[in-house]
């Protein structure tokens, strides 16, 4: 009985033990399971994280690019701009783009440009302007005595009374340059000088842009000197 007692309690310690070693390796297995999972989520969560810090300097840097791309175009329309006598001679506005043109390309601005190039001081400069201020001032009279000629009746009244309109309020109008322009010396005559050329250059752009609505083909009265060695 002893004996059959001792085999019995031996089964069942051994069983006990199979039990054991069984759970443990559930609970081992559940543990590396969880632990991959945890894994996979931190990986995925540091990923998501990632992506998330570097988005926006990405962004953050094609616009900074796109900025500077557009700054560079915008340079560069600015020195297209800037070619011809703009930099030197007020550009004149007008309704009509065809007459604007016209007018960009009259025979007084390029001969002008030429000539204030090639001044070598502030007392040649003067006189060049000095030059091209009366130059304007017979565009205005031709241009004047044209549309005179050209039209009639109310249009005609209209455009003499513009004239006299202009003409009375002409001294006043170079009186206020001239109180307007600060300093002293040459520079300040320079300046007079330019601004008041430019207000008979303004005032002949309007006449002649009414004698182009009836004369498109019309001409200025200054034309520049053909170059002699080009006929020999």
């Amino acid at each position: 009985m002893n004996k059959k007692l001792q085999k019995i309690i031996a089964i069942l310690c051994a069983g006990a033990l199979c039990v054991s070693l069984l759970a443990g390796c559930s609970l081992l297995g559940g543990d590396s399971s969880s632990s991959t999972s945890s894994s996979s989520s931190t990986s995925s969560e540091s990923s998501t994280d990632t992506e998330s810090s570097t988005t926006p300097e990405s962004s953050a840097g094609a616009e900074e690019s796109s900025q500077e791309s557009s700054q560079e175009s915008s340079g560069n329309s600015m020195e297209d701009t800037s070619s011809g006598h703009s930099d030197i001679l007020p550009d004149i506005s007008a309704d009509d783009p065809d007459f604007a043109l016209i007018f960009s390309e009259n025979p007084l601005d390029a001969a002008y440009t030429a000539e204030l190039e090639d001044a070598t001081s502030t007392g040649k400069m003067i006189g060049i302007i000095n030059k091209y201020l009366e130059l304007w001032k017979d565009e205005v009279d031709a241009a004047y005595r044209t549309l005179m000629e050209k039209t009639s009746g109310d249009a005609k009244e209209d455009i003499r009374s513009q004239q006299e309109t202009w003409i009375n309020e002409t001294d006043s109008n170079i009186q206020a340059i001239q109180d307007g322009v600060e300093g002293d010396g040459s520079a300040r005559q320079l300046e007079i000088a330019s601004q008041i050329m430019a207000y008979y250059r303004a005032r002949a752009a309007t006449l002649y842009s009414q004698l182009f609505q009836i004369d498109p083909d019309f001409s200025f009265v200054y034309q520049p000197e053909e170059d002699s060695s080009s006929e020999d």
